[in-house]
Order: C-alpha cells, then structure tokens, then sequence
C-alpha cells in the first residue's frame, strides 16, 4: 500500500468583493449569507456585531 501527499496549494479563497453581501428586507430583517465575508458572521469568533452590519447598510458604508 502506498500513499501521496496532494502539494499542491489550498484554493485560493474568493475575494470578499464576490461573496454573497448582508442585506435587509422590505420588513427590516436581517440577512446574512451563511457563504458571505466571514467579517459579517456575529455568530463565529471575530465576527462584527449585528449593530454594525444594519448600521452599515443603512448608510451604504462597507457593505456592497
């Protein structure tokens, strides 16, 4: 039996600017994309606060 490394590099990662963007609907609910920026992600280590995001999209700063 015999085995290999694969040494070839990891994927790069998309760039944040094609990644799926937060967004509020018509009815003010928060959406953000399980495949968004990591940066959007409140629930994992290091991501921003929910405050931030709405925050964001309601001045059009950071986000889209």
């Amino acid at each position: 039996m015999s085995a290999s490394l694969d040494k070839s590099p990891p994927p790069a990662a998309p760039s944040p600017d094609l990644l799926p963007k937060p967004y509020l609907k018509a009815d003010g609910t928060l959406v953000i994309p399980t495949h968004s920026d990591p940066k959007y992600h409140y629930w994992k280590k290091g991501g921003q606060k929910v405050e931030k995001t709405v925050k964001e999209l309601q001045t059009g700063t950071g986000v889209g």
